[in-house]
């Protein structure tokens, strides 16, 4: 899993070291986060690993899209699994910067 988000000219690379390893040759800020084992230890099951990069990436955007909408959006777009997927998505939303 990769997600490259842009903001202005800042580029910014989330990845799963789980599936890919760090780009060697390029600009970008990039960032490791372990959403898979994440998802499996504190969630229960891997499917909910992108929610937990949604929600980094939502904190990183840094109030472009605020909390509340986002999880709005996500309760109003997945169809099952509310509860889950706002813990995913709390879970990413609050990961560090190690």
């Amino acid at each position: 899993m990769v997600i490259i988000y842009f903001i202005a000219n800042n580029k910014f690379i989330v990845y799963d070291p789980a599936y890919v390893t760090q780009l060697q040759e390029t600009t970008a800020k990039q960032r490791a986060i372990a959403a898979r084992d994440l998802a499996v230890e504190k969630v229960g099951k891997e499917l909910f690993a992108n929610v937990i990069i949604l929600g980094y990436i939502i904190r990183k955007l840094d109030g472009l899209i605020d909390y509340e909408s986002a999880v709005n959006a996500l309760t109003e777009i997945m169809p099952r699994a509310h509860e889950e997927n706002r813990k995913a998505f709390d879970i990413g939303y609050a990961f560090q910067s190690v």
